[in-house]
């Protein structure tokens, strides 16, 4: 199999780069690489489990399933694990389960997936490990029968969400295409959960485990020369003007507007611990942290207070395409990460990071995401990194906008046209880029 890469033709061949350590199985990625499950599972089984080079992180399962929505096709990969006991999680999902297998009995052509459902319900009520669940959106997964009546279709939309929702104490991964102009782009949309912490262990094992060299989808091969991964999230909006009233400074940030990170600058613990430097209470510690970032190709602001981290520019320019495409409201600065979100109870602060670094957001991954493409790249897997987030609320005025008001709606409906911009940037980084 052959494919144009930068005016070359090279060839793609089954994949066998050493990859770096990941330490225990934390996401569905790994377990279906790990038990072999990966040999049946749509776009998978063509690349021997390695997953899409085009990623999107994101927080919270729920952008996950939001993002499915934009795409052609889709698998929805779940990893429940064994829930022994009579809590109240538990019980919910055998109930689920039980209810999910009695709607889908209903209908003929689900025969197969109600029995896949049956032996999954039979699994958790001895206490078992239950296996990864692979639903897949117009794909059936291993159920090959299309479903002819829409009807169906919608009412195992609503089992499959039912499902995932309440499924406890794992990461929801999709996979899809994303079409545009008559071009498929295969993707990753990963949930990390929040925080860098959360980050480091489920997108470092997203990353591991995705491919640089291109990509195949039924049969055909689509080109790439390096994982690109985009953390698509919302932020604080980081205003001068209290309470959002009055704006006087530029450029004016309102809720429901994108913010694209030229870099981020942060406490930085994950990163400090990745390279051996336990204690930021320690001053030999410290002075080895800024020694060893240095020398890593890192710089830190002009005060020496914050080590910053940059945003690759193929991706900054992608996104800022995009987003211009599907006009939508951008700021370019740079974003501060950081590892509690009570930080910003500290509006004073705050407001300082602006006044001294230009950071117009704050949010909790893209440092410790940024920090991350480059352990893999060092590793000899090219990662490029970026950080488009929509403002859903201002520091000062309050980190979120108020349950039920209009400015929630707005910032809800920007997000779902962010997640858009970033697979349009991925896609431009494909096949423009």
């Amino acid at each position: 199999m052959i494919f144009m890469n930068g005016g070359q033709l090279k060839e793609l061949k089954g994949y066998r780069k050493e990859r770096p350590l990941v330490l225990g199985q934390h996401t569905a990625i790994s377990i279906a690489k790990e038990s072999g499950k990966w040999k049946d599972i749509p776009y998978l089984k063509e690349n021997e489990g390695m997953m899409p080079p085009n990623l999107i992180v994101v927080g919270d399962r729920r952008r996950v399933l939001a993002s499915v929505g934009l795409l052609k096709e889709y698998v929805l990969l779940d990893k429940v694990p064994s829930l022994i006991g009579e809590s109240e999680k538990s019980t919910l999902l055998k109930a689920t389960l039980k209810s999910c297998v009695s709607r889908i009995s209903r209908n003929p052509e689900l025969s197969e997936l109600a029995g896949f459902l049956s032996e999954q319900y039979s699994f958790q009520q001895k206490g078992e490990e239950i296996q990864p669940l692979v639903f897949v959106g117009r794909l059936l997964n291993r159920f090959d029968s299309p479903l002819s009546d829409k009807k169906s279709f919608d009412e195992l939309e609503l089992i499959v969400r039912e499902v995932m929702a309440i499924s406890a104490g794992r990461v929801n991964v999709a996979l899809g295409i994303y079409e545009h102009d008559g071009l498929d782009l295969p993707l990753t949309i990963l949930e990390t959960q929040m925080g860098m912490s959360a980050q480091d262990i489920n997108a470092w094992e997203g990353l591991v485990n995705s491919r640089e060299d291109g990509y195949i989808i039924y049969g055909k091969p689509v080109p790439a020369s390096a994982i690109n991964v985009i953390r698509a999230g919302t932020c604080g909006g980081i205003i001068i003007s209290e309470h959002g009233r009055g704006q006087t400074e530029a450029p004016v940030i309102d809720i429901g507007d994108q913010i694209i990170a030229s870099a981020s600058i942060a406490d930085g613990a994950v990163a400090r611990q990745r390279m051996g430097v336990w204690s930021a209470m320690d001053k030999k510690d410290m002075c080895k942290f800024q020694e060893l970032w240095i020398k890593e190709g890192f710089e830190f602001t002009e005060d020496g207070n914050w080590p910053v981290i940059r945003s690759s520019r193929a991706i900054i320019d992608a996104l800022s395409s995009a987003s211009s495409e599907l006009g939508l409201k951008v700021h370019h600065g740079a974003n501060s990460s950081k590892e509690s979100l009570y930080m910003e109870g500290d509006e004073e602060r705050v407001k300082a990071l602006r006044s001294l670094y230009f950071a117009l957001s704050t949010e909790m991954e893209h440092f410790g995401l940024a920090f991350l493409a480059h352990e893999l790249s060092k590793a000899g897997i090219t990662v490029q990194n970026g950080l488009i987030s929509t403002v859903v609320g201002t520091i000062p005025g309050g980190s979120f906008a108020m349950p039920g008001s209009e400015e929630e709606k707005k910032a809800n409906e920007s997000q779902e046209r962010m997640l858009e911009a970033t697979m349009r940037a991925l896609w431009k980084l494909t096949y423009e880029g």
